[in-house]
């Protein structure tokens, strides 16, 4: 598992009614709990789910809570016709081995930010989008005058750029290992 030089634990300025929170559903039978374990380092809010049933009654009753979803499942296109109305859904990342399978929904749908077949690929988009999140929250707070909450955002903002930059470190020493067998 990757380890970040900063842990990221807490998303400050989100309350508990309105959390922001990570759902990762993959119902193959061999989910990638590495890109769990990765997502887990941007926020230790991310919930997984290898059944759609639970998620979805899940999304539906926990309408507060702003939900970013990653897919990774044989049903993406009826999971994502079922919850890409729902307010509480920000955004969609597809992750499956299909990745063009499914471009055209995220071209058809805007909540689908993102297809990919990479996984590390995937989280690294999950987290520059998380990064830019906060960011435009902290543009938000300064130019409302709530210095201390600018200052939060801006520094959360910081800790996703350096989570997914470690992250793609050790990713690049472990390519530099393993050539060298």
């Amino acid at each position: 598992m990757l380890t970040p030089v900063v842990p990221y634990r807490s998303f400050g300025q989100f309350t508990e009614e309105t959390s922001l929170i990570l759902i990762y559903v993959d119902t193959n039978t061999s989910p990638n709990l590495r890109l769990y374990e990765n997502l887990q380092l941007l926020n230790d809010r991310t919930l997984i789910f290898y059944v759609h049933e639970p998620f979805l009654e899940y999304i539906r009753t926990h309408c507060n809570q702003h939900a970013n979803l990653i897919l990774s499942t044989a049903l993406v296109d009826e999971l994502v016709r079922q919850v890409h109305h729902l307010p509480n859904v920000d955004s969609v990342y597809i992750h499956h081995h299909e990745a063009d399978r499914y471009n055209l929904l995220s071209q058809s749908c805007s909540k689908v930010r993102a297809v990919y077949r990479n996984p590390d690929n995937l989280f690294s988009q999950i987290g520059i989008d998380l990064g830019l999140l906060f960011f435009k929250r902290f543009e938000q707070y300064k130019k409302n005058g709530d210095i201390s909450a600018a200052n939060e955002c801006h520094q959360h903002s910081l800790e996703m750029y350096n989570i997914v930059n470690e992250c793609m470190k050790a990713d690049e020493e472990e390519i530099k290992e393993f050539s060298r067998l």
